[in-house]
């Protein structure tokens, strides 16, 4: 009944349909697809965007204070420390 009102219709379903089809959990590729969304980079909010789940903010806080041994003095810990706990 859409196809028949609306040609571009058909290209929308055929699309969805073959979405389905692939993999579970997977999207289908399309053809022109960005690679930075793939890489997990959001292109609206540039390259200087950091993730601020959890884990990544811990790693994040981490790395800077192994660079930073004063940091760590004033959290009262060591860089040692902290690269044990960055390698579990």
């Amino acid at each position: 009944m859409l196809q028949e009102a609306d040609p571009v219709w058909s290209q929308a379903q055929a699309q969805l349909q073959e979405a389905v089809k692939g993999k579970p959990g997977r999207p289908a590729k399309q053809e022109g697809e960005n690679p930075a969304r793939c890489a997990g980079i959001n292109p609206t909010n540039g390259a200087s965007w950091k993730p601020t789940d959890r884990k990544s903010r811990l790693i994040r806080t981490l790395t800077n204070l192994k660079d930073n041994p004063d940091a760590c003095k004033e959290k009262g810990t060591t860089p040692e420390k902290v690269q044990e706990a960055l390698l579990r």
